[in-house]
């Protein structure tokens, strides 16, 4: 799969050790007064909030929020019980009962819309990467928390192994080393050059000699002395442009560290800095280093603020270690 010989930092760095910054946006969520019915709020603005992928992020950062601010078990046990609820009703929709899988239904859906296997998908159920590794890791956090909070979780340790095992089956490919999309329709495998695919690191579905591929392809196919880390599609070396997404850049930085990638993740996050320090906090760039288009969107949100401070000051160390 690999486009042109990438090259990724060699010497390992020190990382800022401070701790992460959430300011008031998940602890006013967590700390504020609590009825008998909880209602998780939008504290993810805009399109975002209305995509099935809001569920699944609204669960992975209530699990943060508590690794951060260890959270009583009375502030805590509404939203895990609301989350594991959404979460169980959105599984249970979108479960493909042959392959165990969870499917989309339209690129809207999906974290990474534009991702070039849409476009081969016409019609069909996709299961997308990028969805099913932030429900693995969804999945993850909320038993965790179940377990804090003396509560069953039998069901949502089940969804976990099963998806597991279902990703491992229908979605790695040994040739490429990454994860690809799946046409349940057509029974097959979409060859894409989404970096979707690579998020599983962050869900720790990835067995060592799994991770190690991954990162291989992320070298060949995602660095480029013209773009910053990390374009959204692979790079070509005709200066086609290529996407920055703020969100995914977070989420990969802490997938990175996961796997002790820390030399690259320190990278990631400089690249990032580079982005903001010249164009603000914004949701979506232009990758091309010297492009007169970034940014493509301007969405400088409390939100994509938050996701900024907390990956610039988050020490190497990554977050579910201290489960």
């Amino acid at each position: 799969m690999a486009l042109f010989s990438g090259s990724l930092p060699a010497s390992e760095g020190s990382l800022h050790a401070g701790v992460y910054v959430w300011e008031q946006l998940f602890s006013d969520w967590l700390t504020g007064t609590i009825a008998e019915e909880v209602s998780i709020p939008d504290f993810v603005e805009g399109q975002l909030s209305k995509k099935i992928t809001y569920w699944p992020l609204a669960a992975i950062f209530l699990g943060q929020a508590h690794c951060q601010h260890r959270f009583s078990q009375h502030q805590l046990l509404p939203f895990f019980s609301s989350l594991s609820a959404k979460l169980e009703q959105m599984i249970n929709a979108r479960w493909e009962e042959n392959t165990g899988l969870l499917y989309l239904s339209s690129p809207e859906e999906s974290l990474l819309e534009d991702s070039d296997f849409w476009a081969q998908a016409s019609e069909s159920k996709i299961v997308d990467p990028s969805f099913l590794a932030l429900t693995i890791h969804a999945l993850e956090h909320l038993i965790f928390l179940g377990g804090h909070l003396q509560q069953d979780i039998q069901s949502l340790s089940q969804h976990y192994e099963l998806l597991i095992h279902a990703v491992n089956e229908y979605l790695w490919n040994e040739t490429y080393g990454v994860y690809f999309p799946y046409n349940l329709d057509q029974q097959e495998q979409v060859v894409s050059g989404s970096l979707g695919g690579l998020l599983f690191w962050i869900a720790d579905v990835p067995d060592q000699e799994q991770a190690e591929a991954m990162y291989r392809t992320l070298a060949n196919n995602f660095v480029h002395p013209e773009h910053y880390y990390f374009p959204t599609q692979c790079v070509l070396d005709n200066g086609q442009s290529r996407k920055v997404n703020l969100l995914l850049n977070y989420l990969l930085f802490f997938a990175l560290t996961r796997f002790d990638f820390g030399i690259t993740a320190k990278a990631l996050r400089q690249h990032t800095k580079f982005l903001i320090e010249e164009y603000g906090v914004q949701s979506i760039f232009d990758s091309r280093r010297h492009s007169i288009e970034h940014p493509i969107q301007q969405q400088s949100t409390a939100f994509m603020n938050t996701l900024w401070q907390a990956m610039q000051s988050a020490p190497l160390k990554h977050y579910t270690q201290k489960l």
